[in-house]
């Protein structure tokens, strides 16, 4: 499954994980190329990629379930570690109903919180790898979503929007007023794009 993921360990040392860079332009099939509507017209796309340094931390401290995340819900291609689920994942980013920019707060150290975009999803499972089956070939494992939550995943665009690179993705508590947007969704975030 990490060669799915485009990560491959380092022959130097097993230990140590490296990012593939995407080779194959449109193809669902290219792990760290995720599709994504675009953020100034739904009905054509934009290629994102995973922040190697996100990977590779999330990998470093055996953080399984943002890296079955990615797969199941970031990306959406996941094989399923139970033969007898019919279901192979989600469309991950391409089912985005929601897109936001700006955070009115501050995002890790990029010192660029208006720039970001948030994607939102409202898939009805998440992915996690057990400690047991870490990043094995199977894949993740098909769980119930958080209760009363939807998903985001926050993405920073080139200047021209041609592509983006994918920073982090969490679970976030969904809004009373209308459960498939975020939580205080006019308040969170500095605009919504559509």
């Amino acid at each position: 499954m990490l060669r799915k993921l485009g990560l491959t360990t380092s022959e130097k040392s097993p230990n140590v994980m490296n990012i593939i860079q995407p080779t194959t332009r449109s193809n669902r099939s290219t792990p760290n190329v995720v599709l994504a509507p675009h953020p100034e017209d739904r009905v054509k796309y934009v290629e994102l990629s995973a922040h190697p340094d996100i990977i590779r931390k999330f990998m470093d401290l055996s953080l399984n379930a943002k890296i079955g995340e990615y797969c199941g819900l970031v990306h959406g291609n996941v094989e399923e570690a139970n033969p007898t689920c019919d279901m192979q994942g989600t469309n991950g980013l391409l089912d985005s109903f929601a897109l936001f920019k700006g955070l009115k707060r501050p995002f890790k150290d990029t010192g660029h919180d208006g720039e970001i975009y948030i994607y939102i999803t409202n898939p009805k499972h998440t992915y996690i790898y057990p400690e047991k089956d870490r990043y094995s070939v199977v894949g993740p494992t098909r769980l119930s979503q958080p209760i009363d939550s939807v998903f985001a995943t926050y993405v920073s665009f080139k200047e021209d929007k041609t592509s983006g690179i994918i920073l982090d993705w969490e679970w976030v508590l969904a809004d009373k007023r209308c459960n498939t947007l975020p939580a205080f969704y006019d308040v969170r975030y500095d605009e919504r794009i559509w």
